[in-house]
């Protein structure tokens, strides 16, 4: 019965899209709506890295996201990174190529809910998270990561 089922709801499905496609239903029996994606605007963005090799975006939405290829700097005091005592990062999303976060990267964004680490990520330095006393969600890659 359920082969039956599922044969019988493929005949159709196919015979509405074949009949659509020639023309046979009324012009105006499907009323399409355009789709319009709503992005956050980029309120802040800049580049980071031992080489200056990362790019960043702090996004209206509170998204931090970090691209390109390297690592990240370690910071000699707790005050010197660029998003320290940052309240408006939420979330951050480190995209596939960053292989290490600095110490201090984070330090006192207690705003930060949810971090996404990617498969590069190899070195996550000691206290890059100091601090983020909100943060309850972080997603690592597939890879081992040293955490130092």
């Amino acid at each position: 019965m359920k082969i039956f089922r599922k044969t019988a709801a493929a005949v159709i499905a196919l015979t509405l899209c074949n009949t659509a496609n020639v023309g046979i239903l009324p012009k105006n029996t499907v009323e399409t709506y355009p789709i319009n994606a709503i992005a956050a605007d980029i309120v802040k963005s800049g580049v980071t890295g031992v080489d200056k090799n990362l790019k960043w975006t702090l996004d209206s939405d509170g998204v931090l996201t970090i691209s390109g290829e390297g690592e990240m700097l370690d910071q000699l005091y707790t005050n010197t990174s660029v998003w320290y005592d940052n309240k408006n990062i939420k979330s951050i999303v480190i995209e596939n190529g960053v292989t290490k976060i600095g110490t201090y990267a984070f330090n006192k964004c207690t705003s930060l809910t949810s971090v996404i680490l990617p498969d590069s990520l190899k070195y996550i330095s000691d206290k890059a998270f100091d601090n983020c006393t909100s943060l309850k969600s972080v997603s690592l890659g597939c890879n081992d990561v040293l955490i130092g």
